[in-house]
């Protein structure tokens, strides 16, 4: 099937996200924190015609804070489009923000809190690389290595879930 990353979109589609959710919903639950589904989940809506604040909202609500779920793969990058980075910031304003990457590759889970990788951004820390997927268009994103993101947040192992 090769690298997920040369997959159709139409097929990455159907599973995107799917794994590291999974394991962030293991984290929360292995940490008490009462969760509630918040993001849009492949809603059966025109996507393109939302704004794009309603588009990009971050996957889960916990009282502590939104918590938005991301997977990288063996290139230890954890990418931000860099319209989801504009609402996740908005989001930010009205409650705080955590990142949720998973790494399945390396069985481990990075939880990094929204500001600490803004200010990463602002101080232009060398490590970050700006690129963009070769979507039509072209989708700009912010890529963060994992070294990086496990500096600014906490890293756990991955979570086994029962079936």
């Amino acid at each position: 099937m090769g690298a997920f990353r040369d997959q159709s979109w139409s097929t990455r589609y159907t599973a995107m996200g799917d794994a590291a959710e999974s394991q962030c919903v293991a984290w929360l639950d292995s940490n008490d924190r009462g969760w509630v589904r918040y993001g849009l989940d492949r809603p059966p809506l025109r996507m393109s015609m939302l704004p794009e604040f309603i588009r990009h909202t971050p996957d889960f609500l916990t009282s502590h804070s939104l918590v938005e779920c991301k997977g990288f793969g063996r290139d230890q990058l954890g990418k931000i489009k860099i319209a989801d980075w504009a609402s996740l910031m908005r989001w930010h304003k009205m409650h705080p923000v955590e990142l949720f990457f998973y790494d399945q590759h390396n069985e481990r889970c990075i939880v990094v809190p929204f500001d600490k990788l803004h200010q990463s951004v602002a101080h232009k820390d060398k490590r970050i690389q700006k690129d963009q997927f070769n979507d039509d268009p072209p989708k700009p994103y912010w890529a963060f290595p994992a070294d990086l993101l496990a500096e600014l947040g906490e890293t756990h192992g991955s979570i086994t879930t029962e079936a």
